[in-house]
């Protein structure tokens, strides 16, 4: 899988990647930042086998971590050649739906602590309706309604997945 992460590292050259779900330690993570090319990153280990998360960022982005946990990083990425300042938050939404609400408050909470541009990287691990879903249904009508509302109180825009 690093393999195929680093190929695709050098074919799409990001200036700021996001991993989640990468069930790896922080000193794992921090070695493969400097062998796919990243200067600077943030990483939270996985708990058990689940979980992780890593941002990282090219030598020349001046970027500030605002806060972290096991489900989010928060980074404001300042602007430079015009490019006005912007913030960056990426979410791993928690997998069993005992937590979820407790992610959604935070995101919540994020969503009006600044009022730069806001661009959020995600796994909510929730689906806005049954026909995002392949296979047997294992979520409830009141999950969704409580999701559906939370991306249009943010104001999010789903920008749709091209990958692979």
């Amino acid at each position: 899988m690093i393999h195929a992460l680093h190929e695709l590292v050098k074919r799409e050259d990001p200036t700021v990647m996001f991993l989640i779900e990468t069930k790896l330690l922080s000193k794992k993570l921090e070695h493969l930042k400097f062998k796919l090319g990243y200067g600077h990153g943030l990483f939270v280990d996985c708990v058990g086998r689940s979980g992780g998360l890593g941002l990282s960022w090219k030598r020349n982005v001046d970027t500030s971590i605002l806060s972290y946990s096991n489900n989010h990083i928060d980074a404001v990425v300042k602007g430079y050649g015009g490019i006005p300042s912007w913030r960056l938050t990426a979410v791993y939404g928690c997998p069993v739906p005992a937590g979820k609400q407790k992610v959604w408050n935070l995101i919540r909470y994020l969503q009006n602590a600044m009022q730069l541009p806001w661009v959020c990287l995600e796994d909510f691990n929730e689906i806005k309706s049954l026909s995002e879903k392949r296979g047997l249904s294992d979520r409830t009508g009141w999950q969704m309604r409580v999701f559906r509302q939370l991306t249009y109180d943010c104001g999010f825009v789903d920008l749709g997945y091209k990958g692979f």
